[in-house]
């Protein structure tokens, strides 16, 4: 009851989301990454877990804002390589 409460009224600014690209190193869980903003960099977010892949891709779970746009760049704090969000492979819409 209280998830549906939360839902319905809009009270949960917060989503999960599912990052891919490419970084020199993994972050780790509770660790924020940093979202790109024109020429600047902003932390964001709070790494859940991360994983690299066979092909060297880096996957990572991260709690944002609900709201982030679907074409935003993030990357691990300091780090040259980027970060894109994985589209879903169902709606959230109902």
């Amino acid at each position: 009851e209280m998830v549906a409460r939360a839902k319905f009224r809009g009270a949960n600014k917060r989503a999960l989301w599912l990052l891919k690209g490419s970084a020199s190193r993994l972050p780790e869980a509770g660790e924020d990454l940093e979202l790109k903003m024109g020429e600047n960099w902003r932390r964001t977010g709070t790494v859940l877990a991360a994983v690299k892949l066979e092909d060297g891709q880096v996957v990572v779970q991260v709690v944002m804002n609900n709201d982030m746009e679907p074409d935003s760049i993030f990357r691990v704090r300091d780090d040259a390589n980027t970060l894109r969000i994985e589209p879903l492979p169902y709606s959230l819409e109902e």
